[in-house]
């Protein structure tokens, strides 16, 4: 396959050929050969259209999930100046890695001003996680724009609007909307945010049944992150009510890639708040918003909690 792509590329260097060339090498674990191929295509080739740029954010995001900011940033940056959404949320994310909060705003911004209906978002989550280096950062027109924002049908219909509502600490409105989008399309990531808003508001009834769903029926979404649930579903069991023992809650998060544990990170922190383990919670709350990858909403959450968790 190499061979056909590197003889096609000669006569006709496509982005799409550039692209799949370094996907066979990345396939065989040759991540020099891959970087490479695309560094190839950004140096020998015409820019049309978007194509360098999308190529700069393959690389960009790479590193991002690697947690390289550093080289994540060499690429985003030269991305973003194409002003596409996509390229500045990821140059944004990329100086968001490495603490450059101001170069990090400024991507927020930009996207939020030319795309505000679907980027504005990004600027008000972005905001809530840095709160601790810079308080009193939220936009002036916050909630009424979030307010907005989770009336929206596609922030029902997703479940968002539990999470907006969650996070604006209007817990009861977040399990409604959490719960209409769940008898929609059960998945995991809405059925783990009903169990622990209902263990919030002490609904131990519908936090069991949202846990007998994870552990049952939604098992085979998402085998780990149930694994985990059935470990807090044990602790809970009546004929036990034993605190949750963290080292096979850590073991079962050892096993899943170090860069996609931050959401079960999350559900292990905000049960442990929910508990009044502050301390431990803490640990697995800080994972999650500063992991790479996971959840927006989990990652804003978490570090809204870890800046005070002795309030939940």
């Amino acid at each position: 396959m190499e061979d056909c792509l590197t003889r096609y590329i000669a006569a006709s260097p496509d982005r799409w050929a550039y692209q799949w060339l370094a996907g066979c090498y990345h396939a065989e674990g040759d991540e020099v050969r891959w970087k490479s191929t695309l560094d190839e295509f950004l140096t020998k080739t015409e820019d049309a259209g978007l194509d360098h740029a999308r190529v700069r954010v393959q690389l960009a995001n790479a590193f991002i999930a690697k947690e390289q900011w550093a080289e994540a940033k060499a690429y985003a940056e030269a991305a973003a100046q194409t002003w596409a959404g996509w390229s500045m949320l990821c140059a944004a994310k990329a100086n968001e890695g490495l603490h450059d909060w101001d170069r990090a705003e400024y991507w927020y911004t930009q996207a939020a001003e030319r795309y505000p209906s679907s980027a504005w978002q990004d600027l008000f989550l972005f905001r809530q996680r840095i709160q601790c280096v810079r308080p009193g950062s939220e936009p002036d027109d916050a909630k009424a724009r979030l307010n907005a924002l989770a009336a929206a049908p596609a922030s029902i219909q997703s479940g968002e609007s539990g999470y907006i509502y969650w996070l604006n600490d209007s817990p009861r409105k977040a399990l409604e909307a959490l719960e209409a989008a769940y008898q929609a399309a059960p998945r995991v990531n809405l059925a783990t945010a009903i169990m622990l808003v209902a263990d919030e508001l002490g609904d131990a009834a519908r936090r069991d049944s949202a846990r007998e769903d994870l552990c049952s029926k939604l098992k085979d979404q998402a085998p780990k992150t149930c694994a985990i649930c059935q470990l807090i579903c044990d602790s809970l069991a009546a004929e036990t009510r034993t605190p949750l023992d963290l080292a096979p809650v850590d073991k079962i998060l050892d096993t899943i890639q170090a860069d996609a544990r931050g959401n079960a990170e999350f559900i292990v922190g905000r049960f442990l708040l929910n508990r009044g383990r502050t301390d431990d919670a803490r640990k697995y709350l800080q994972r999650c918003a500063d992991s790479a990858n996971g959840s927006r909403w989990t990652r804003t959450m978490a570090a809204k909690l870890v800046r005070a968790p002795d309030k939940r």
